[in-house]
């Protein structure tokens, strides 16, 4: 479970920079329930698609009135680097729950490194808005899950990378992207979903991620986590 008393993700990151033997062979992600994927525990099992590596995911919901569970949520990769995040329970159409607010936390390992992130919002009818939270090679700290002010990237204290998209000022806030000014190699990630009144006809949620190949010029660039991921995936 998500904790709001500790850092998210402090413990795999502390893991990811010490070599260990005990890695799980990567398998291909699936088309499962969320509740299934919390099977992998980044960073010694994980699953991959693309060039990429998926694990430590983890649900929360912040409302008493929802009644989605990680079960009811479906995973489906996009084939690429991302997911299509589905259930027919996002489609309330119940007037008692006018309000809903669910956490979708994961791990990307980028191979070799990762330029960038985007999200994209197959539109629905009704209300929806999903935000996605990054840190680049840090983890990612929530002091309360219902404020977005105490979302932070531990180390230095900073703020995470924030995306948006929602239904409220379509076409042009239905996806939305953004480049990191450094290469990243380990990216914490956090999905916030809220629904507000009846929203009907959601087909999916696709979160992926902008992966280049590493130049010669960021061949130094954290160093040392380069060496320690080499190591890791070679064992």
């Amino acid at each position: 479970m998500l904790s709001t008393k500790a850092p998210i993700g402090l413990a795999a990151l502390a893991l990811l920079l010490s070599v260990s033997s005990v890695v799980a062979a990567p398998v291909a992600c699936p088309t499962a329930s969320l509740a299934s994927y919390g099977a992998y525990t980044y960073p010694f099992n994980y699953c991959t698609q693309g060039p990429l590596y998926f694990g430590d995911f983890q649900f929360l919901e912040t409302t008493n009135t929802g009644l989605i569970t990680a079960s009811d949520i479906t995973m489906t990769p996009d084939g690429s680097d991302g997911f299509n995040i589905f259930t027919p329970l996002f489609n309330s159409n119940d007037p008692n729950r006018p309000y809903q607010r669910y956490l979708i936390y994961y791990v990307v390992d980028p191979s070799p490194i990762d330029a960038g992130d985007s999200l994209t919002l197959d539109p629905p009818t009704g209300g929806i808005q999903v935000t996605k939270y990054t840190c680049t090679d840090n983890t990612l700290t929530i002091g309360n899950p219902a404020d977005p002010s105490t979302y932070r990237c531990t180390i230095g204290n900073l703020d995470p990378y924030v995306i948006q998209v929602n239904t409220f000022n379509p076409p042009g806030s239905l996806t939305a992207s953004v480049l990191y000014p450094q290469p990243a190699t380990v990216v914490p990630t956090l999905m916030v979903i809220e629904l507000e009144g009846v929203v009907q006809g959601l087909e999916g949620i696709l979160s992926d991620s902008i992966v280049v190949p590493e130049p010669a010029t960021y061949a130094l660039f954290a160093a040392g986590l380069v060496t320690v991921l080499l190591r890791r995936r070679a064992l």
